[in-house]
């Protein structure tokens, strides 16, 4: 059964077509994600959804009685009222039916025996048990506790925050609605790691519909049923997460581009056959050649596919280094007002690294990188930069001189290059014909960034350093950069939450946490598994139990006797040389709790040694017992 029928669907903002006769629909319990280019008309479609933008034509129905929520529909609220008294807006659903029931309790002790009373009055209890009433406060911790919400944060008045602040706090009311139909608009943007990853857990969990635009391809996978893809030739549907649709729309393109290719040659041999049938003269080949070309105007013309975006070659040619140490982070310490950010950071970064720095927000990951620029001077410790480093800095909001410059100009003025130099690099980076002579204000989020690095890499560099690259980007603008940087074999530093981009580039991690650090010599996927063992008790905590110190029997005198006691007091010895060794392990283990490889093999000795005081301990049961 349908939660969401749209039919039909166009909007038009005056002249400028948005999107026209869509037609989808999303059954109850489903997860759909709408992707496209920015400016496809994605978030108009979820406002035409909720009925915040008329429609010009077309409907849109829900199912009867069913709560509808939006994540981007961040209302105004009293002056003063703080970010906690905006959450605790979504249980003003309870607060009236609480009232009512102590009116209805009022009414009960002037008339016990009114069965009408006491019908209605059972009927909302069961009500307000059901839906939630008495659980409000556990709700409220929880969905705090899962976004990081902090208390300072949920003091503050909510016309104070930021957009990210208020984003995060809209979308926890939202939630906590209870919605049946949940319309989620980029909802892990302004979202660190470890919230987003709760927030993937909570969508998982979520009995009802969910229907939301994201570019979070992680976030993607694992939550979504089956995604629809906006552009301006409609909606076309793939079953699956982002994986699967990476994979079918690769196949579609190619299936189409075949059909295309195989059309365009069978016109030509149709027009060359016509042409040579009209160039002989007769009548007789006249009318067949006029008869070709009927049949040529009464096929259905293919559209050409549009190429995916791609960097065909190498795009960041890095200069060559000459030492293996590039940046030397000694002792540390960034304070931002009251507040340090990191104190007592040690580090080193060597040639050829790609050194992923992640935490959660407000950790001091855009400051660290902004230290180690030079761009601020830290309030204790050092960075060394070795004199080799030419270095490519990607800021998170990128911004130009003069943004009613063309993109020629803009490269002439800000790289310093010729003209023609201008245009060669510029298609370089996918910026051909007319496109060049656009202005920069015109252009979408990524395709600024594709120019800005453009401008950068003018000049060859070898170390380059970005902060949250992904961020805002569509899919195509994504991909497009990530196939750019696969070509730079240079240094790479990077600020991100995007997992996709960590898994395809990590080779270290650098996470910032309260103050300090923790830097892991290995990839993504290894430093997940890192920290998921590190958050269950060690094995080494199952330590089999030992059984109790009761003097053992003595045996009776004799041969066989001495024979006994003397393989007593051998396990004894066993066990108390293995116990020693397995404290050992232990103690080691935590020195080495930031190498992967060499926990894991102490793991598995302190595993291997367990199973073996167990066999003693039992072996030693045995024989007193014997």
């Amino acid at each position: 059964m349908p939660d969401l029928v749209v039919s039909n669907l166009t909007k038009y903002y005056g002249a400028t077509r948005v999107f026209e006769n869509l037609s989808f629909s999303v059954d109850r319990g489903e997860r759909v994600a709408l992707i496209g280019q920015n400016g496809a008309g994605k978030t108009t479609l979820l406002k035409v959804l909720t009925g915040a933008l008329p429609a010009d034509q077309g409907t849109v129905s829900f199912a009867d009685g069913a709560r509808v929520a939006m994540t981007d529909q961040i209302p105004s609220f009293p002056e003063g009222m703080t970010a906690r008294d905006v959450l605790k807006t979504a249980f003003s659903r309870f607060e009236k039916m609480a009232a009512e029931l102590r009116d209805l309790e009022r009414q009960m002790e002037d008339r016990p025996d009114d069965e009408a009373l006491i019908r209605r009055h059972g009927a909302l209890h069961g009500a307000f048990e059901d839906a939630g009433g008495y659980e409000t406060d556990v709700a409220l911790s929880k969905m705090i506790q899962g976004l990081s919400l902090d208390e300072g944060l949920l003091a503050r008045p909510f016309e104070l925050l930021s957009g990210g602040e208020k984003t995060r706090i809209n979308l926890a009311r939202v939630l906590l609605l209870s919605p049946d139909i949940l319309l989620l608009d980029e909802p892990t943007n302004h979202l660190d790691l470890s919230s987003a990853a709760w927030l993937e857990g909570l969508i998982q969990r979520f009995r009802g519909t969910v229907f939301m635009v994201s570019h979070d391809r992680a976030f993607l996978d694992q939550t979504v049923d089956r995604i629809l893809e906006l552009s301006e030739d409609g909606i076309e549907e793939y079953e699956g997460g982002y994986s699967d649709y990476a994979v079918l729309s690769k196949k579609r393109r190619e299936e189409r581009q075949r059909l295309y290719d195989r059309q365009q040659e069978e016109l030509r041999r149709l027009r060359d056959s016509a042409a040579k049938m009209h160039a002989h003269g007769t009548e007789k080949l006249h009318k067949r050649a006029f008869s070709i070309e009927k049949r040529m105007a009464r096929m259905t013309a293919l559209t050409r596919p549009r190429p995916a975006p791609s960097a065909n070659r190498p795009l960041f040619e890095a200069e060559e280094l000459v030492t293996s140490e590039l940046y030397l982070i000694r002792k540390l310490r960034l304070v931002m007002g009251d507040r340090t950010l990191l104190d007592d950071l040690t580090l080193t970064v060597e040639k050829g690294d790609r050194l992923g720095i992640v935490g959660e927000n407000g950790a001091g990951k855009t400051t660290l990188l902004r230290a180690i620029l030079g761009r601020i001077v830290p309030a204790g410790g050092s960075v060394t930069v070795a004199p080799t480093v030419r270095a490519a800095y990607l800021p998170q909001a990128v911004s130009f001189e003069n943004e009613s410059r063309n993109l020629i100009d803009t490269l002439i003025y800000e790289a310093g290059l010729s003209t023609q130099d201008a245009r060669d690099q510029l298609g370089a980076y996918g910026f051909s014909g007319e496109d060049q002579l656009k202005t920069v204000s015109t252009l979408s989020g990524g395709e600024k960034s594709r120019l800005y690095l453009a401008k950068l890499m003018a000049g060859r560099i070898n170390t380059l350093i970005l902060d949250e690259p992904t961020n805002h980007l569509d899919l195509p603008s994504r991909e497009w950069i990530e196939e750019a940087l696969m070509h730079f074999d240079g240094t790479l530093l990077f600020v991100s939450h995007d997992r996709y981009f960590l898994t395809r580039f990590a080779t270290r991690v650098l996470e910032l946490s309260g103050g300090g650090a923790e830097y892991f010599k290995g990839d993504w996927p290894a430093y997940l598994a890192y920290k998921e063992r590190m958050s269950v008790p060690p094995p080494v905590s199952k330590a089999p139990e030992k059984p109790e110190k009761t003097p053992a029997p003595r045996p009776q005198k004799g041969r066989e006797d001495k024979v006994l006691l003397k393989q007593i007091a051998r396990l004894e010895r066993e066990i108390e040389g293995a116990e020693e060794t397995l404290s050992a392990l232990r103690t080691e283990m935590e020195q080495k709790a930031t190498d992967a490889a060499e926990l894991l093999r102490l793991d598995g000795e302190a595993s291997a040694l367990e199973g073996r005081l167990q066999s003693l301990y039992n072996e030693w049961a045995a024989l007193a017992e014997g």
